[in-house]
């Protein structure tokens, strides 16, 4: 079993070393791995509201490299990221397809905002949260219940640790982690390898499609 996945005591000590704004550009990558669920949502219910989603994160991008920061403009976002967010306790969205993990692309966003706001280390655990927790595992969780009703509680975690997109997850993390320590500022050819990388590992779907 990989425990690793399950806890953050590593990763937030890790993120400890870090500088404000390195541990917002960690935040903002996993938020571009699970932005895409919204997308696909949005689409399968005919919306037009993604707009939102992406000038939010270009915002922070920009942040990263240098923009001055305004804080009534990102709060703005956040609000205008409410007013989209679909309500999974209202039985109109309960039976949707990617209710679940539109949710929580809204909510990574909006922690990488507020940690954007009062560098607050606990909304970048959040995003983590958002991107382990409350997508991978429960996407994970549902297909593995349909084959395993009956296994132990320590052998789904097992399997759950063990699966590829965790373990694919863990090592971007992992890796995104090492080469921010080793980068003393956020230069902008850094932070455009940084939001692109998702694509080049070809890991940008990995929660947004089904896994058979």
């Amino acid at each position: 079993m990989k425990p690793d996945f399950f806890h953050l005591d590593a990763v937030e000590e890790k993120l400890k070393e870090l500088p404000h704004l390195h541990q917002v550009a960690f935040a903002a990558s996993i938020c571009e791995r699970i932005l895409p669920n919204y997308y696909i949502f949005s689409q399968m219910r005919n919306f037009n509201n993604t707009n939102i989603l992406k000038r939010s994160i270009d915002e922070i991008w920009q942040i990263l490299q240098g923009k001055e920061k305004d804080v009534l403009v990102l709060q703005q976002f956040q609000e205008e990221l409410d007013e989209v967010c679909p309500d999974t306790e209202d039985d109109e969205w309960v039976d949707t397809s990617y209710v679940f993990e539109a949710q929580e692309a809204i909510f990574a966003i909006y922690s990488t905002l507020a940690a954007c706001i009062n560098q607050d280390l606990q909304s970048i655990l959040w995003v983590i949260k958002a991107a382990r927790f409350n997508t991978l595992e429960l996407f994970i969780s549902d297909k593995y219940d349909h084959c395993n009703s009956s296994i132990s509680r320590n052998l789904k975690l097992e399997f759950i640790a063990n699966h590829p997109l965790a373990v694919q997850e863990l090592a971007k993390e992992t890796e995104d982690l090492q080469r921010l320590k080793e980068l003393k500022i956020l230069t902008g050819d850094f932070l455009e390898w940084l939001r692109n990388s998702n694509n080049e590992r070809n890991i940008i779907s990995i929660y947004s499609f089904g896994f058979d």
